[in-house]
């Protein structure tokens, strides 16, 4: 599977049925209304010290988009939060919220409120990175709404360049040839 979807129908606190509920519903599937990741754009080769750039784009599903704020949720908080561990590591690196690419529009029953288009809504997040050491790493983008949660890992490969490589090749021959 691309994404790796953590339902959380039943809040998860360690109990037998509460672990049993959430796993059947992960792996079921059941209700798959949890927030999407795509990685629409990024570079998976890199040379150290060089800018990544990537865009991430996340969808949500719900029938009712109405908020008394045009850029929260209708309890004030975030519509979709999101925090990404760049190496891999199991250290959150960034975290932040994203709004929906869609403006609102006033609500017509109740112009005090903010409507969206009902159906799956878009936030679309640019991001850069600078990798210093080579390695292949998998970042981690984990997104959230105020229910479920789903993560994506981006595998990113940091090489070095061809000049730096030959320039190491050649470091390497001198030095063998100062020892003969």
């Amino acid at each position: 599977m691309v994404d790796f979807v953590r339902h959380s129908d039943v809040i998860s606190n360690g109990s037998g049925i509460s672990a049993g509920v959430a796993a059947v519903s992960q792996i079921s599937l059941w209700r798959n209304y949890a927030p999407k990741i795509y990685a629409v754009n990024y570079q998976d080769s890199i040379a150290p010290g060089q800018t990544a750039n990537f865009v991430f784009q996340f969808d949500d599903k719900q029938t009712p988009w109405v908020s008394r704020y045009k850029d929260r949720n209708y309890n004030g908080g975030p519509w979709l939060s999101y925090s990404i561990d760049w190496e891999g590591d199991g250290v959150i690196d960034i975290t932040g919220s994203a709004t929906f690419d869609e403006t609102p529009i006033p609500w017509p029953q109740q112009p005090r409120f903010w409507m969206w288009t009902d159906g799956i809504q878009t936030s679309t997040l640019y991001l850069d990175h600078i990798y210093d050491i080579s390695g292949n790493y998998n970042a981690v983008v984990k997104v959230w709404d105020s229910i479920e949660s789903t993560t994506l890992e981006v595998p990113i490969h940091v090489i070095p360049e061809p000049a730096t490589l030959l320039l190491l090749g050649l470091g390497g021959m001198f030095s063998r040839r100062l020892k003969h």
